[in-house]
């Protein structure tokens, strides 16, 4: 669960009684937290950071461009350096060294907000955005 200024987590399921916040890195505003088999993800202040300890510490992985929020990631789960984010009014940028630089992706979605990435369990060389218009695929180069 994101807050304000960080995230709350539990490592018991859902019970009430076990969350536990805990600030990713020095952010102010987080974003969205993702749980990856490599760890934890997290966009937060424009950046990428990453836990691999369950969210007790981070590490900065990169900055995005722009300041807008981000509305959803994903990371490859063949490739955990793989990792794609969409940026509100940016599009969905991917990044091949695990969040330290970035380039644009899928031209014409700068404007369209995606609700949500996800790497096709079935084909995992394909990304799927959600949109307000659907779902799109784009194919991904396994040689990155």
């Amino acid at each position: 669960m994101v807050t304000t200024g960080g995230a709350l987590f539990t490592l018991d399921g859902l019970n009430d009684s076990h969350w536990r916040p805990r600030p990713v890195g020095s952010a102010s505003r987080v974003d969205l937290v993702i749980a990856t088999p490599d760890g934890l993800y997290a966009a937060a202040d424009r950046g990428i950071y990453r836990s691999r300890d369950a969210g007790t510490t981070w590490s900065h992985v990169g900055d995005l461009p722009g300041a807008a929020p981000v509305q959803a990631m994903a990371v490859d789960p063949a490739n955990p350096n793989a990792v794609f984010v969409a940026v509100l009014g940016e599009g969905v940028m991917a990044s091949y060294d695990g969040g330290a630089t970035w380039q644009t992706m899928g031209r014409g979605l700068e404007k369209q907000p995606v609700h949500a990435l996800v790497i096709d369990p079935r084909a995992q060389h394909q990304l799927l955005l959600a949109t307000g218009d659907g779902v799109w695929r784009h194919a991904l180069d396994p040689s990155e």
